[in-house]
């Protein structure tokens, strides 16, 4: 191999290499678009889940809130009848047929 072959397979290589490593770039400029993209997306999923959440924890502590409800007014009625049937059987337990 004489000089000029040499000077010509060192040009050939480092066009390649170039080349190469242009075309890497534009790869990693089109990534780092498409990372930014999804996170943009990522960031406007995580605002709506944010407020579903939000929004079921209005409805649960709603619907706690009725059963609790419900629950004190039912407890109320049964502590009224049990002290009724308890005064009805005590007055029944001081006078003996």
């Amino acid at each position: 191999m004489d000089e000029d072959i040499i000077a010509d397979f060192k040009q050939f290589i480092t066009a390649t290499l170039s080349q190469q490593t242009s075309d890497l770039r534009g790869d990693l400029d089109v990534v780092k678009i498409d990372i930014s993209d999804i996170r943009k997306d990522i960031k406007k999923l995580d605002e709506k889940l944010c407020g579903m959440i939000d929004e079921v924890d209005f409805k649960v502590d709603t619907i706690l809130t009725a059963v609790g409800e419900r629950f004190e007014e039912n407890t109320v009625k049964t502590t009224t009848q049990l002290d009724d049937h308890e005064i009805r059987i005590t007055k029944l337990e001081h006078n003996p047929a």
